[in-house]
């Protein structure tokens, strides 16, 4: 038996090694190995590296074999924290690319040496998209994709047209021939003229160039952005929309946050989103408790719990029905994308499921845009108007006025504008609901002082 061979089958398997990690784990890394323990290791050839979902942490048996024990440490390791961010089991498998790429910014962001692709430096320069979150990293993808694909087609489209149309430079040149064809009295030009003219050629043929090197550019970009997601769609294969297993994660990320001894080697930075990913997103209910009035409303029910004061026990009394009326102030500025107005009225609609008989909805930017609109029941579609700038003022005054009309105000946004005044009397019936957990993040600061505040997932 050849040395090479002997040596081989000596090698613990990767079975094997991944078991000895889990057992440093025990010591080193408890977190780690309580959510760890929460997924099967499973082999998978079909696959490259390493990725996980559905219960599963999968790996490439080849690749994994030819890794150090520290680089296939680091690679369990990056898996696990994904799971941990519950990544795999929170987003829609249409939308699980560009979720692939941002999850690893993200934990790029808060966990050094993990040697995942795609930095944060890969796409921004800008000091603001460093430490962000994931949702902040998901949205910011989104728009740069859109705007990269847009960009292209946008310039091919603008210079068909100018062609098409016939710019004034394109027509000047085409009529020189004409000119020199009138009469043989024409002027013929000079070699200073030529050799201007020479200048100005080389002067095009220079811009064109530069032209081209920029649209080369532009084609290398749109180009790395489809690799990227090309590559992203195998690592989510397993993603999906997973309740149990977001449930399961929850409870060990609960357990661990009661014993701080159990973190081992994971950032500050990381623990503190961890936590922050905990908290509850919206829940309807809730805000609506906050509320609930205390008047009487124009409804008389007749029961028979109530007697009647005129004939007793013999008839049904009557009674009134404590009801909750709301203005509801709906950011429809031109920073608001048209699915966050959806998400908008979507969340109005789920009002009439919680009780509320009806919601006066004001849209506003800069400026009230009407007069409020009596919604009495869920609706499919709204007429949108609008689309300035933004001020909150305007809506927080109509409100201050018609107090005796409404309960409470529940002012949709993305948070952009300059911070309002509010009157410390009316702050404590405001609540304010961002359009997502970015803008929440934001804006979370002022808007608390302002009311309660809280975002739509």
């Amino acid at each position: 038996m050849s040395k090479t061979e002997s040596a081989r089958r000596s090698k613990p398997s990767v079975a094997d090694r991944l078991g000895r990690i889990k057992e440093r784990w025990f010591i080193n890394e408890p977190a780690l190995l309580l959510v760890v323990s929460t997924h099967e290791l499973t082999p998978n050839l079909r696959i490259r590296g390493f990725r996980c979902g559905m219960g599963r942490i999968e790996y490439n048996l080849s690749d994994a074999q030819a890794l150090s024990d520290a680089e296939l440490e680091t690679a369990l390791k990056a898996e696990t924290i994904r799971i941990m961010f519950r990544h795999p089991y929170r987003y829609p498998p249409r939308n699980a690319s560009v979720s692939y790429i941002a999850s690893n910014i993200t934990i790029n962001e808060l966990y050094d040496g993990l040697n995942l692709p795609y930095k944060a430096g890969d796409y921004w320069s800008e000091p603001k998209y460093k430490k962000q979150f994931f949702e902040f990293y998901y949205k910011a993808l989104c728009e740069l994709f859109n705007q990269e694909s847009d960009g292209g087609s946008g310039q091919s489209d603008a210079n068909a047209a100018s062609q098409a149309d016939g710019s004034p430079e394109r027509s000047g040149s085409g009529q020189a021939p004409d000119r020199m064809a009138e009469g043989s009295d024409a002027e013929l030009p000079s070699a200073e003229d030529l050799s201007q003219s020479d200048d100005s050629l080389s002067q095009a043929d220079d811009g064109l160039s530069q032209s081209d090197e920029d649209l080369s550019q532009s084609d290398e970009d749109l180009s790395q952005a489809d690799e990227d997601l090309s590559q992203a769609a195998e690592k989510t294969e397993l993603w999906a929309t997973d309740e149990y297993f977001d449930e399961k994660i929850k409870e060990q990320i609960q357990i661990i946050l009661g014993n701080s001894k159990q973190w081992g080697t994971l950032s500050g930075q990381l623990i503190s989103q961890l936590t922050a990913d905990m908290k509850p997103v919206m829940n309807y209910k809730k805000v609506l408790s906050g509320f609930r009035a205390s008047v009487l409303s124009d409804d008389r029910i007749l029961t028979r719990f109530k007697p009647s004061r005129r004939y007793g026990n013999l008839t049904m009394g009557r009674r009134l029905e404590f009801t909750t009326s709301l203005l509801a102030g709906v950011d429809v500025s031109a920073s608001v994308t048209d699915r966050e107005l959806k998400a908008f009225f979507s969340a109005i609609n789920a009002f009439f499921r919680y009780g509320i008989k009806n919601v006066d909805v004001q849209m506003f930017d800069s400026e009230l845009k009407g007069r409020p609109v009596t919604v009495k029941k869920a609706r499919k579609t709204v007429n949108i108007t609008g689309r300035g700038g933004t001020s909150f003022q305007p809506v927080l005054n109509f409100f201050k006025e018609n107090t005796k009309i409404y309960d409470g105000l529940i002012i949709f946004t993305d948070g952009y504008a300059p911070e309002p005044y509010v009157d410390a009397r009316i702050k404590r019936r405001i609540v304010w609901i961002c359009a997502n957990k970015a803008s929440y993040e934001a804006h979370k600061d002022w808007m608390t002082s302002r009311g309660r505040c809280c975002y739509i997932d």
